[in-house]
């Protein structure tokens, strides 16, 4: 459960490739908070797993 929701929350927070629906129906790109770089929650996992598994 500790990883389903640590990896819901990276999804959720994606700002490279991510799309929010607005209630029109159209969608916008999402942006990253001011200050933050964009996160890419796919590379992130991937580099996170990675490290969790280095030998």
């Amino acid at each position: 459960q500790m990883l389903r929701d640590n990896v819901l929350d990276v999804l959720l927070r994606d700002t490279d490739r991510a799309w929010i629906l607005q209630t029109d129906g159209g969608y916008v790109r999402a942006t990253p908070p001011e200050g933050e770089p964009p996160l890419n929650s796919q590379r992130f996992l991937q580099e996170w797993y990675a490290a969790q598994h280095e030998s």
